[in-house]
C-alpha cells in the first residue's frame, strides 16, 4: 500500500510541477522584456502560442488528476462475510441479530443436508399459500396490547437440531428482530434473513445479484 501512496504522491508533484512550468511560460511570453517580443507581441502567431501552452496546461492537470481518480477508486465489492451458514456482519447500531444472505440460503436449498432451518413467520394461511422450500411455519401471534408469544415460537422450533433462519414479513418488520433475538437469549443458534417475504417475492433486485438476474427463476425454491 505504501509503494502506491508514494506513487501516487510523486505523479502528484509532477503534474503540479509541469503545471507550474508551463503557466510560468505563458508569463514569460506575456511579459518578456525581449523587444524584438515587445514589438510581436500583438502578433496572432505570438497571441496563439499564449493560448495554446495556457489550454495544455490546464489539460495535463485535468487529465492527471483524473488518473489519480481512478487508480484510487475501489472496485465495489460484493458481500464477503459469507461463512459457511452464509451470514452478512450486522453494522447497525440498533440491532444485535446476525444476518442471513437471503442469495446464498435460497441457492443451498437443494443440498441434500441442508445446514440450516428457514422459520418462516408469516400468518399459516399465507404460508399453506406460498413459501420456500423446506421452510417451517411458527406464525406470530399477538396479544390486545401488540406482545408477541415468544415462547410459543420457542416451543415451535427448539427442537431443531439445525441453526435456524429467520423469516419475517418484511425487511422494515420489527418482529423478525424481536424473535431472533428472544431465540437468541435461549441458547438456540440464530440468525435473521436480511430480506422479509414481501422483498424475496417482490423486490427480488435488492438481494438477487444483477449478474444473476436474468437467469434467476424464484418459483424453483418455492412451493
Amino acid at each position: 500500500m505504501l509503494p502506491f501512496l508514494k506513487r501516487k504522491k510523486t505523479l502528484l508533484e509532477m503534474a503540479s510541477s509541469k503545471a507550474i512550468d508551463l503557466v510560468s511560460k505563458t508569463k514569460v511570453l506575456s511579459h518578456s522584456g525581449n523587444p524584438d517580443f515587445r514589438e510581436r507581441r500583438g502578433h496572432p502567431e505570438s497571441l496563439f502560442k499564449r493560448q495554446y501552452l495556457l489550454i495544455f496546461a490546464i489539460s495535463f492537470i485535468v487529465t492527471v488528476s483524473l488518473i489519480l481518480f481512478f487508480l484510487n477508486k475501489k472496485e465495489p465489492t460484493a458481500i464477503s462475510t459469507i461463512t459457511k451458514i452464509p451470514v452478512i456482519d450486522n453494522d447497525s447500531k440498533t440491532s444485535s441479530s446476525t444476518y442471513a444472505d437471503p442469495w446464498m440460503i435460497l441457492n443451498q436449498l437443494n443440498d441434500k443436508d441442508l445446514g440450516f432451518t428457514i422459520v418462516d413467520l408469516r400468518p399459516e394461511s399465507e404460508f399453506k399459500t406460498r413459501h420456500i422450500k423446506k421452510s417451517v411455519n411458527a406464525p406470530i401471534e399477538q396479544d390486545d396490547r401488540g406482545n408477541i408469544n415468544l415462547n410459543k415460537i420457542y416451543n415451535q422450533v427448539y427442537n431443531k437440531k439445525k441453526p435456524l433462519v429467520i423469516l419475517s414479513y418484511s425487511i422494515f418488520s420489527t418482529t423478525g428482530e424481536q424473535v431472533s433475538a428472544y431465540l437468541s437469549s435461549r441458547n438456540l443458534d440464530v440468525q435473521l434473513l436480511k430480506v422479509g417475504w414481501n422483498e424475496i417475492f417482490n423486490f427480488r433486485h435488492l438481494w438477487v445479484p444483477e449478474s444473476a438476474a436474468k437467469d434467476f427463476n424464484l418459483d424453483q425454491h418455492l412451493e
